[in-house]
């Protein structure tokens, strides 16, 4: 979901808890993999991936399955 500069206030509602549930799911992976050693590139895509899992399914729902 690509959001410009200054266009948070214009989200609907379903659209700023997506955002702000997949925040959480990028932080939580990301320390995840921190913590068991992974380097940073790593971390990084297994985060990645794990957004973009949670996209393909409980994402696509919250959105009406509307691509975000």
């Amino acid at each position: 979901m690509g959001i410009a500069s200054g266009e948070r206030d214009t989200l609907t509602i379903e659209q700023y808890l997506l955002l702000t549930t997949l925040q959480a799911v990028w932080r939580n992976h990301l320390h995840t993999s921190l913590e068991r050693g992974d380097d940073h590139h790593e971390a990084f895509r297994k985060a990645k991936a794990a957004v973009l899992a949670y996209m393909t399914g409980a994402g696509a729902l919250l959105l009406g399955g509307r691509a975000a």
